[in-house]
């Protein structure tokens, strides 16, 4: 029993042999010799008259041939080949093959193989799908390529075919159209999505968590720029600013609201949000403050001519006054100061003041006195001298500059 099996195998490799024809092997050494390659571009199919027929290297056609085919996949390698082709069961219904041989673009025979017998039935024919496969050893197989024709044409939106399913990067680039997406390939690269702990997240990617007990919704953004990480969890503190103890690398998440880096910020609050620092001169490492630092240039500079540093402009307990490009320019500081008020008064015969100007007025009792060198020139007099800046300055109950008051409102 067991040499009956030895015997039924043996048999059954003969019958699925390949061989190099000698005019295959000619035409390669010369494509080997010159540099070229010849390219298979065909499969004959054929029944060689319905009997088993040894592979013959001296064969240049099929024993009996009843069609050809495009290759639909294959490839080569240094010292072998390989093709396969998908039998047009429709067109060849009712035929049995037997043989097969690969051909070059010139229709030479190149390749010759025998095939187990096979019949490709009249009825349900187009339920049928009969691939064959043949892979060949070549010590000069470099010098071979191979012309593929898919099966099917590429799916369009308007034609049946195949459709490649696009990689994570055809995703993120969003040019391709004619590639399909897997759910996880969408999962893995649409923003505004469920934060998932197996995805890697990099700078700028958008994700949002659910309060369990609330059910509300947050969204966080991905700032760190030097890692892309999986597991870590934007409700962790520990993986934002709020937690974060590291100067030489960002933290991982900042919540998501759609503020620009370096805007003013106004907030009414107690304490500010994870995602505003204050501007009180304080020193920050940029390398950290990254997006800061790219949007906000003015206020980097290198305090050890290697790191780069943020110096916070000195806006605690100051006036902010919009600028305009030339007598009020950016970062530029006013220190205290008032209008100047100036004053004068004067007396007649240096006892009774009889002038006064500016903030400067004559206060008491007035009467007219006569010159004292004579008696033209009579005026009125006072015995006082009264000091009022409104005479000739806007006044208030407080020191103040020019100023725009508005309604501050608080987001809800």
């Amino acid at each position: 029993m067991a040499e009956n099996a030895s015997n039924k195998a043996v048999a059954s490799n003969q019958m699925t042999t390949a061989v190099l024809t000698n005019l295959g092997k000619r035409l390669l050494d010369e494509a080997y010799q010159s540099g070229n390659k010849i390219t298979i571009a065909e499969m004959s199919l054929g029944d060689s008259n319905h009997t088993y027929v040894e592979p013959n290297p001296d064969f240049t056609e099929l024993v009996h041939e009843f069609g050809r085919q495009v290759i639909n996949e294959g490839n080569t390698q240094e010292t072998w080949i390989n093709a396969i082709v998908y039998v047009d069961a429709k067109r060849w219904k009712g035929n049995s093959i037997f043989e097969f041989g690969l051909h070059d673009a010139a229709g030479n025979l190149i390749v010759y193989s025998s095939y187990p017998a096979t019949t490709i039935p009249e009825d349900g024919s187009e339920h049928v799908q009969i691939e064959i496969e043949c892979y060949l050893d070549l010590y000069n197989a470099s010098a071979v390529s191979i012309t593929i024709t898919p099966i099917m044409q590429i799916a369009s939106e308007l034609e049946a075919g195949i459709a490649r399913v696009a990689t994570k990067a055809q995703v993120l680039e969003g040019v391709s159209d004619n590639t399909i997406v897997t759910p996880k390939k969408l999962r893995d690269t649409q923003q505004f999505q469920l934060y998932n702990p197996e995805r890697l997240y990099k700078l700028g990617e958008i994700c949002f968590t659910q309060s369990a007990e609330t059910g509300e919704v947050s969204y966080w953004q991905w700032y760190s720029n030097v890692e892309s990480l999986a597991g870590k969890d934007p409700l962790n503190t520990a993986n934002r600013r709020s937690g974060w103890s590291e100067t030489t690398k960002p933290w991982y998440w900042s919540p998501f609201n759609g503020s620009r880096p370096g805007e003013t910020v106004w907030w009414g609050g107690a304490e500010l949000p994870e995602d505003v620092i204050l501007d009180n001169e304080q020193e920050l490492p940029a390398v950290v403050y990254h997006r800061l630092a790219a949007a906000r240039p003015d206020l980097v500079f290198k305090p050890d001519l290697v790191s780069s540093s943020i110096r916070m402009k000195p806006a605690t307990g100051r006036y902010l006054r919009a600028a305009n490009g030339s007598n009020y320019v950016p970062g530029q500081t006013h220190e205290d100061a008032i209008r100047n008020i100036t004053a004068n008064f004067a007396t007649n015969n240096g006892w009774m003041f009889s002038g006064a100007g500016g903030a400067m007025d004559r206060w008491g009792g007035e009467s007219q006195r006569a010159n004292a060198t004579t008696m033209e020139g009579a005026g009125n007099v006072a015995p006082a001298i009264n000091f009022d800046a409104s005479r000739v300055v806007p006044t208030a109950n407080q020191n103040q500059p020019v100023t725009l008051i508005e309604w501050k409102g608080v987001a809800i």
